[in-house]
């Protein structure tokens, strides 16, 4: 909502706001509809909205304002890669799974929650990394957890020798 998010997030999100407000009639085309949202979150015009709808939701915007007051896991690991390479895949479902092991989910439904739990990938696919290189941060209330989290975590990259051409962000829109 300041625009100092990852560039493919920032770009994405764009893009389908463009769409959006072309189909709600309030811009003409996609270019002049980008410009305006541009504009918006340059502005902090965004922020101010999003900070609203989380009010509207009976949300605290104390948190919006201040990130650093937010619940926090006691400990964190740094994850490194295996080997050498081209990241070519991310499982997303192990993923998940290494967060619920970290506390970040449920196992079952009476499972707490640790808020502050969770994990942070610092690649995505396309990187190249070395062996040893962090390639995400798990998050926990206790040490122990990241024994469990990084068995799953071991499954979840998978490296090419070969450079490998990015995935189109946006593969089509359909009007």
């Amino acid at each position: 909502m300041k625009g100092k998010g990852p560039k493919d997030l920032t770009e994405l999100c764009l893009e389908l706001g463009s769409q959006m407000m072309v189909l709600a009639e309030k811009a003409e085309d996609t270019s002049a509809a980008r410009l305006i949202l541009e504009q918006l979150i340059k502005s902090g015009k965004a922020f101010e909205k999003f900070v609203e709808l989380v009010e509207a939701q009976h949300g605290n915007p104390h948190y919006i304002h201040n990130p650093e007051k937010l619940p926090s896991a006691k400990y964190s690991l740094d994850y490194k890669a295996k080997q050498s390479g081209y990241i070519s895949h991310l499982s997303a479902m192990d993923i998940g799974l290494a967060s619920v092991k970290l506390g970040a989910g449920r196992e079952t439904k009476d499972s707490p929650i640790d808020f502050g739990a969770g994990i942070l990938l610092l690649k995505k696919v396309g990187d190249y990394v070395n062996e040893g290189d962090s390639l995400a941060t798990l998050f926990a209330s206790d040490e122990i957890l990241f024994e469990k989290a990084n068995l799953i975590m071991d499954k979840v990259y998978t490296y090419s020798m070969r450079d490998l051409e990015k995935d189109k962000l946006i593969l089509k829109i359909i009007t």
